[in-house]
C-alpha cells in the first residue's frame, strides 16, 4: 500500500521511502524471510537469516536488474549513515537468478534473489529500504521495498483482547509489555518508538504509542484506543456461555 505524501507520490521517477512500483509491467513482488513465504521481511542481525525477494517482468526480456540498500530512521527518512557504515562488502548486487515463463498465455520473466549473502552483510540494525534499479543506473528505479534488521535488546509480551465500548464487536485491541530493557532510556516517552502493524501493513500502522505504566525496566502499553484494529470477516462474535441456545 502506498500513502500519498505530496507531489512526489505522483512522480514515478522520484524515490519513495515506501513499498512502491515505479515501472509498468512489474507484477507479483514478493518479499519475506526466506524460511516462510508468508513471513514479514524482518531478520535478526548476525543469526544467518536471509530475506527472499522476487518479482515478475511482463516484458519477458533479459534485463540487468540490481539492488542496493538505504538505511533509514524510525520515521522512514534516510539516516545520515554512509553505506560503508551499515554494509560490509558490495553495496550493489546484480540479480542473476531469472527464468522465463513456459507455455503461459502471458509471457514474463521471473527474477529472484536472497540476501544477505557472501560478499554483503548488514552491520547495523534498523529500518532499511531495498531499491531495485535498471542497467546500473541508480536513477532508473524499478521497485522499492521496506524491511528491517533487528538486534533484540528487549523482551516483548503481547495479548489481543476485545475492544471495550461500542467497537467491541468490530475491533481488537493489542496490549504490549516490554521488559528487560538493557540500554539506558532517560525518557521512554520520548526516546522509545513503538509501531504496531497488522499483517505487515504499513498503511494502517499504529505509531506514537506511549507507555501506560513504567515500572523499572518494564514498560506497559495498555488502555490505548490507538492500538485497536478493525477485524475482517473472519473475526466474528462467538458466545459459548450456554449450549441450550443457538448463538
Amino acid at each position: 500500500a502506498v500513502r500519498a505524501q505530496g507531489d512526489d507520490y505522483v512522480n514515478d521517477n522520484v524515490l519513495k521511502y515506501d513499498d512502491y512500483i515505479y515501472k509498468p509491467g512489474i507484477r507479483t513482488v514478493q518479499f519475506h524471510e526466506k524460511s516462510w513465504e508468508y513471513a514479514a521481511p524482518i531478520i535478526a542481525m548476525g543469526r544467518g537469516e536471509q530475506l527472499s525477494f522476487s518479482f515478475d517482468d511482463l516484458q519477458a526480456e533479459n534485463k540487468q536488474y540490481s539492488i542496493t540498500f538505504i538505511h533509514c530512521n524510525a520515521d522512514w527518512t534516510p539516516s545520515n549513515l554512509m553505506q560503508g557504515e551499515y554494509l560490509n562488502g558490495f553495496y550493489d548486487i546484480n540479480i542473476l537468478n531469472f527464468v522465463f515463463s513456459m507455455n503461459t498465455y502471458q509471457k514474463y520473466a521471473h527474477y529472484e534473489i536472497d540476501f544477505p549473502q557472501q560478499g554483503l552483510q548488514f552491520t547495523k540494525s534498523g529500518n532499511y529500504l531495498l531499491c531495485v534499479y535498471l542497467n546500473g543506473d541508480h536513477e532508473n528505479i524499478v521497485i522499492s521495498r521496506r524491511f528491517m534488521v533487528y538486534d533484540e535488546k528487549v523482551q516483548m509480551g503481547a495479548s489481543v483482547r476485545q475492544t471495550p465500548g461500542k467497537a467491541q464487536f468490530s475491533k481488537q485491541q493489542v496490549d504490549l509489555t516490554l521488559s528487560g530493557v538493557n540500554y539506558e532510556l532517560s525518557n521512554p516517552y520520548r526516546d522509545l518508538q513503538v509501531v504496531l502493524m497488522q499483517n505487515n501493513r504499513w498503511d494502517n500502522a499504529v505509531r506514537d504509542l506511549q507507555p501506560t505504566f513504567v515500572n523499572g525496566s518494564q514498560l506497559v502499553y495498555s488502555l490505548d484506543e490507538k492500538s485497536s484494529f478493525n477485524g475482517g470477516n473472519e473475526f466474528r462474535y462467538f458466545d459459548c456461555r450456554s449450549l441450550r441456545f443457538l448463538t
